[in-house]
C-alpha cells in the first residue's frame, strides 16, 4: 500500500490529469497460499489496454461479457484508436520517467522501477472520456500490482 500511496502522490502532483490511479482500499494477505490481493476502486468495466489491443487483433475479446463491454464503451474502435492509445501509453511512461529522473525524486527515494515495476498494457485500464483532458480522449488508470 505504501508504494501505491507514493505512486498516487507522484501522479497527482506531477502528471497530467489523463493519468490516474484507482483508490486503494486495503490489502488482503493469505499466508496459507502466499498471495496478497489489493482491494481497489472499480473503473468502468475494467477494460485494459491489453484487452483493447487483443480485441482489435482478433475481432473479439476473451469473453462475451468483455466483448459487450468493449462495444458499449468503445464504439468505433479501430486500428487508429489502438495506435493512439499505444502512443498515449508511451507518453505516460516517458512523463513518469522524466519526473523520476529529477533530483527531487531521487532525493525522496523514488525510482521508476520501484514505483512501476511492470508497466504493460495489462496494467492500464482505459476510460473513454466524454470531454478531452489535455487533448487526450482517453484516461489511463494504472492498476499495476
Amino acid at each position: 500500500l505504501q508504494r501505491m500511496d507514493t505512486l498516487a502522490r507522484v501522479i497527482e502532483t506531477h502528471l497530467p490529469h489523463w493519468v490516474s490511479l484507482p483508490a486503494h482500499y486495503g490489502l488482503i494477505s493469505s499466508s496459507q497460499i502466499g498471495r496478497e490481493y489489493m482491494l481497489i476502486e472499480k473503473i468502468d468495466e475494467g477494460i485494459s489496454l491489453e484487452d483493447l489491443v487483443q480485441y482489435e487483433e482478433r475481432g473479439s475479446a476473451r469473453s462475451k461479457t468483455l466483448t459487450d463491454a468493449i462495444h458499449q464503451n468503445f464504439r468505433g474502435l479501430n486500428g487508429w484508436v489502438i495506435e493512439s492509445l499505444k502512443l498515449q501509453f508511451q507518453e505516460f511512461k516517458t512523463l513518469l520517467r522524466r519526473y523520476l529522473d529529477t533530483p527531487e525524486a531521487i532525493e525522496n527515494g523514488y525510482t521508476y522501477d520501484s514505483l512501476l515495476p511492470d508497466p504493460n498494457y495489462g496494467n492500464i485500464l482505459v476510460e473513454k472520456l466524454r470531454t478531452p483532458i489535455g487533448g487526450k480522449h482517453f484516461k489511463m488508470w494504472i492498476i499495476d500490482q
